[in-house]
Formats: C-alpha cells, sequence, structure tokens
C-alpha cells in the first residue's frame, strides 16, 4: 500500500520537504533516553545459530545506540527501496540489500565467537 501512494507524481518530493519532515516531527511523541545519553550508549548483539547435527556458529556484534541505528538503519531502507523498482516480494532487510547493510550504516562491527 506505500508502495503505491509512494508512486503517486510528486509524493517523493513533498515527503521531502521541510514542512513535511516538521510536520512528521511534531506527530511523533518524545520519548526514550536524551540524545546525550543515546551519543554515549553502545548496543551489542549475540547472535546463535545451530543446524540439524548440532554445531553452531556465533556472532557479536557491536554498534551505536539502539535508537541511532534503527533510525540510521530504517532511513538508508527506505532510500535504498525507494530507489529501486526491482524489489518484489517479502524481503528481509538482509536479503533485499545484503547482510552487511547495518555494518555499512552504522559502522558497527562484528567478531566471530
Amino acid at each position: 500500500r506505500a508502495m503505491k501512494v509512494m508512486s503517486f507524481p510528486g509524493i517523493r518530493h513533498l515527503l521531502g520537504t521541510s514542512i513535511a519532515k516538521n510536520l512528521m516531527q511534531k506527530a511523533v511523541p518524545e520519548w526514550g533516553p536524551s540524545e546525550a545519553a543515546r551519543s554515549k550508549a553502545k548496543s551489542v548483539v549475540i547472535a546463535e545459530v545451530r543446524n540439524a547435527s548440532g554445531q553452531s556458529q556465533s556472532v557479536k556484534l557491536t554498534c551505536g545506540e539502539g535508537y541511532n541505528v534503527t533510525a540510521a538503519c530504517a532511513i538508508e531502507i527506505a532510500k535504498r527501496v525507494l530507489e529501486n523498482d526491482e524489489l518484489r516480494g517479502t524481503l528481509t532487510p538482509s536479503k533485499a540489500f545484503g547482510a552487511n547493510l547495518i555494518t555499512e550504516v552504522s559502522g558497527a562491527n562484528g567478531e566471530w565467537c
């Protein structure tokens, strides 16, 4: 449904205007940690996969504060979706844009455990 709205002539330009951005920012209530607290925070994500034989592999990803990383990834994904008319179906961000999306966008680094 969102893609249909975005296909109307001029809607992309309209949403990019400062008036539209200000209206959207005012519509979202402020909550969560302050900007100062977020700028100092880090997030650590540990993921583990296991196959049918019981073998496992783990990775530890260290990145910036979760709200900031999520926002940066969401913005980058939206830009890439708008620039690519070839994407079809239901895809995870990594299937659509590659497994390194979070490291490209946020400067996160991973290490195998």
